[in-house]
């Protein structure tokens, strides 16, 4: 995770200096696309008339579910996203802003510390839970909290469900 980390940062850090050099550097020749050969001549598609489509004589059922549901809010208004019961919403804006302006490498790297914190997290939950479960049962019932109970039987044989009334 960290090679990607640091490659987005590399990235990131290159796009700056690209578009720092691109305003100091305003006197230089605009660059301009060459004229390209013409393609070969474009084949048209066949029109397609009223005689040459096939007969549908036989009525057509539509299903409700065949109809997605009416839009509530107009294309151009998103609703308003939802609110923290003990955030404000000039912090709630201020977090955001902040996120718009996080360059990408930096939201990764906050979405990683994010996930690795969910897992010590839920590992300390299921110690708490099971105290008399080794480490071996420990990531087997962390993975159980991700993965179906067949998944879990096919890539690691280990049955959540048998082991729930063990510990």
């Amino acid at each position: 995770m960290s090679l990607l980390l640091e490659a987005l940062k590399k990235a990131e850090k290159a796009k700056e200096e690209a578009q720092r050099r691109a305003r100091t550097e305003g006197d230089q020749p605009e660059l301009q696309i060459e004229a390209v050969a013409p393609a070969a001549a474009v084949v048209p598609k066949p029109v397609l008339t009223r005689d040459k489509l096939p007969e549908i004589s036989q009525p057509l059922e539509i299903v409700a579910d065949d109809i997605p549901p009416a839009r509530t809010a107009a294309p151009s208004q998103k609703p308003p996203p939802a609110r923290s019961e003990d955030t404000t919403r000039e912090a709630e804006a201020a977090q955001h802003a902040l996120l718009r302006a996080m360059p990408p490498w930096r939201k990764l790297e906050l979405w990683a510390e994010l996930c690795a914190t969910t897992r010590v997290l839920t590992e300390a939950g299921l110690r708490r839970r099971f105290p008399s479960a080794d480490d071996h049962e420990i990531r087997m019932r962390l993975f159980a909290t991700w993965l179906d109970r067949d998944t879990m039987i096919r890539a690691y044989g280990w049955d959540p469900v048998e082991h729930r009334a063990h510990s």
